[in-house]
């Protein structure tokens, strides 16, 4: 799974890459629109298996954001995010001047967005790590490094309640302010004044190694926040005054070159919904009916079509079209709004997960599809290429997945029709797909 977490991290180096080097001959499958397949053959009967089904863990370094949260959700059960990060100097050969003493120590953070009930507050803990982090280092989800248990907060139980304190600048950014303890403040910087320690970022990371942000239990339901870890508010701030001066302030900063990751917990999904910890345990009945995915290397659908190569054996066949139709099923949209879109890859067992090739064919002008439609309820993608290459017999018949997107910064859960939904209502939101197609040598 690290092969495609790496993947993900340079999707925006693919699009670019790919934009000017499509194949001629591929250009155009599946774009028609439906009056011009009206002289073709169609189906939306393929039998499609398809089950919920755990995500491996995802990098969460080298990426602008990361979740800070806590939240208990009534499908998904408990989920924890944290956040492991360094500091550099904004200036080296740091001297705070005569006597100085510490007016307050601020952590910011800039707000990237939020998933639940932000009316619902968590506890937030922040410790000091004693573990070496690299920037070098690649960090996951369920990564983790050493920390102490001494409790960094100005006030000993911090409930954040997103709402009501963060804060606005004049730019209107949106950004959290955190105090932390004064005498951490006083023996961990203004003591080192002039010293070695702050000769350069080297000296000082090897110091001062970073804070852990640990969200804890929360008083409701929770909820997760998303920072922008290398936006120009992140920082921790240290305000001073000396013989000389009041006012002062050093800043030591949040950048592309500070290290940080956040890691994520699900706890087994012990407390999810019976249904949900079916699928996870392999049994598979409720897939039938309900499918379920969650951002934070959390779940995906794993699906996959079993006879569709038999159904065209030994037959030369042109798909013209195939749509794979997802259609939402969760109601509860107030603090759980759908994914405003999914993405889909393949697991070839050879090599591990990859983009299907009709990714490669138009991310920019959504030919792939995977947004969410509001009016239908649904998400689309096309994967004419991936079917025609199956029933080519070019490709095997490979598990495919379904994962929200963004999966590693944002948390949010999927909840879809399965193959066979309960009320026969339902059985146009089935998990379906439909193809046009035409076959040349009859």
């Amino acid at each position: 799974m690290k092969n495609f977490s790496y993947i993900i991290c340079l999707i925006v180096g693919i699009i670019v890459c790919v934009g000017c080097k499509e194949d001629a001959g591929l250009i155009g499958l599946g774009v028609q629109p439906d009056e011009e397949f009206l002289n073709t053959d169609y189906f939306d009967t393929t039998t499609i298996v398809a089950y919920s089904a755990l995500h491996d863990s995802l990098v969460t370094s080298n990426v602008s954001t990361n979740m800070l949260g806590y939240i208990h959700d009534p499908v998904f059960g408990k989920t924890q995010a944290c956040i492991y990060t360094q500091f550099r100097l904004s200036a080296f050969s740091v001297n705070f001047g005569s006597n100085a003493e510490v007016d307050s120590l601020v952590l910011t953070l800039a707000y990237a967005g939020y998933y639940g009930d932000t009316l619902n507050s968590f506890r937030l803990g922040v410790y000091e790590l004693t573990g070496n982090l690299l920037k070098s280092e690649r960090y996951y989800t369920k990564s983790a490094i050493n920390h102490n248990g001494i409790f960094l907060t100005e006030q000993p139980n911090l409930y954040i309640t997103p709402t009501p304190t963060v804060k606005q600048d004049s730019s209107s950014s949106l950004y959290l302010r955190v105090r932390l303890d004064k005498d951490f403040a006083k023996n961990k910087f203004i003591s080192k004044s002039g010293l070695g320690e702050y000769t350069n970022d080297a000296a000082f990371v090897e110091y001062f190694k970073g804070l852990y942000l640990e969200a804890e239990a929360p008083t409701g339901n929770g909820c997760m926040l998303s920072f922008n870890m290398t936006h120009s508010l992140s920082q921790l701030t240290l305000y001073y005054h000396n013989e000389q001066a009041e006012g002062l302030k050093y800043t030591f900063n949040l950048n592309d070159s500070t290290a940080h990751f956040g890691s994520v917990n699900h706890f087994d999904y012990n407390e999810a919904e019976s249904n949900l910890r079916d699928q996870l345990n392999r049994n598979y009945t409720s897939a039938r009916e309900v499918l379920y995915g969650q951002a934070g290397a959390g779940i995906k659908v794993a699906l996959n079509f079993p006879h569709l190569k038999e159904t065209f054996k030994d037959r030369k066949v042109v798909i013209h079209r195939a749509l794979l139709v997802v259609s939402h099923k969760d109601d509860n949209l107030l603090n759980y709004s759908p994914p405003s879109s999914l993405f889909m890859t393949y697991t070839n067992p050879a090599f591990g997960d990859a983009f299907l090739p009709d990714y490669y064919l138009g991310v920019e002008n959504n030919y792939f599809g995977g947004s969410y439609n509001k009016t239908t309820k649904e998400y689309r993608f096309n994967i004419t290429q991936y079917i025609q290459n199956l029933v080519d017999g070019v490709g095997d018949n490979y598990q495919l997945n379904l994962l929200v997107n963004p999966s590693a910064t944002h948390l949010s859960r999927l909840m879809i029709y399965g193959t066979h939904p309960a009320s026969a209502n339902d059985f146009d939101k089935r998990l379906h797909l439909k193809i046009n197609y035409t076959i040349i040598d009859k």
